[in-house]
């Protein structure tokens, strides 16, 4: 059965290694949204709670299920306020109905924290008018305190677009006690200036694109042989240009890993081995390099002797992000 395992030691590597950057004073805020990148939030809250300040997820079934876990103030990206009963918990606001919704919780007090869309044309308010309206709607509300302003940077490769979003976020969002935040791992590529009040670190966190704090292995469930000129597979794609041995293992597109990963590589006792063919619960692996048997060990994501299989090669030949390579995994 296809297994994860999050390996602690790196997680707090690379916690510890993030708050080296920040400048005195400037709040760390762990985004653990979407299972924490798949890599299980309250597993993960546990072990870096006591290094950040922070933690935001994307809705409020997400804070309570880390509540439990964690003292620290959690910040709700997304805009659900359906769940926020009795859940001590920050919320995000950018609309006047949003300011109604929580003037129903009776006798539940909420900091709030307004999003201002910068330019990435995503959630926020737009101007200083709008952002005013949802200030005196904060302020004539009794159980609402405005606890800070952020927004999202959309291109962190582009450092004049990087600059403008900055620049209108600051000219947006009021000069108060408030916490400013708008940048997230892209912080590490734009420092100077970013920094603000508080950074939000997401893929940083769980990968610093060489070791991930993930790791996913499988089984193999048999090896066989194949001769020369037989098909492999579902759809005959695969035709065996010699004899060869393969090996079924226990893990496929239903466990998280892409179908476009067909021909990228898995360690079986540190040897890089092929993938033929992705099914839903099982792959078959080109094994004729290294001597296995049932049982035995594949690693899909991680190290394994000498060599590793890192986030960024699956994302990379699957030609899309690790964020989506390690959510992928959520379902292990």
């Amino acid at each position: 059965m296809a297994k994860k395992v999050l390996i602690k030691e790196v997680l707090l590597d690379n916690v510890k290694k993030l708050k080296g950057e920040l400048p005195r004073g400037c709040k760390f805020c762990a985004v653990v949204k979407s299972n924490a990148y798949g890599h299980g939030a309250r597993a993960v809250v546990k072990i870096i709670s006591s290094l950040v300040d922070y933690f935001a997820v994307a809705n409020a079934k997400e804070a309570r299920e880390i509540r439990g876990v964690t003292d620290k103030p959690i910040l709700i990206l997304g805009t659900d306020f359906t769940e926020l009963s009795k859940l001590d918990a920050e919320v995000n606001v950018f609309d006047l109905s949003h300011i109604k919704q929580l003037k129903k919780y009776k006798g539940q007090h909420f900091n709030v924290h307004i999003s201002v869309d910068s330019g990435m044309n995503r959630l926020g308010v737009q101007t200083k008018a709008e952002l005013n309206k949802i200030l005196r709607a904060c302020n004539s509300a009794k159980n609402i305190t405005v606890k800070g302003f952020f927004s999202h940077i959309s291109d962190p490769l582009n450092l004049e677009r990087c600059e403008e979003q900055l620049s209108r976020f600051v000219l947006v969002a009021p000069k108060t006690t408030g916490i400013l935040h708008i940048a997230s791992t892209n912080y590490l590529k734009l420092k100077n200036g970013f920094a603000l009040d508080m950074v939000r670190f997401g893929l940083s966190i769980y990968t610093d694109g060489v070791k991930d704090v993930m790791k996913v292995t499988a089984q193999i469930m048999q090896v066989k042989n194949v001769k020369k000129g037989e098909r492999i597979g579902y759809g005959s794609l695969v035709k065996a240009g010699k004899d060869m041995r393969v090996a079924i293992i226990d893990i496929g597109y239903a466990d998280g890993l892409f179908r476009s990963y067909v021909n990228g590589d898995v360690l079986i006792f540190g040897t890089r081995c092929k993938i033929l063919n992705i099914c839903m619960s099982m792959s078959i692996v080109d094994v004729s390099k290294v001597k296995c048997k049932m049982s035995d060990e594949v690693v899909v994501l991680g190290s394994d002797g000498k060599n590793t299989i890192s986030s960024k090669e699956i994302a990379t030949h699957c030609e899309t992000i690790p964020y989506e390579i390690f959510t992928n995994f959520s379902k292990i």
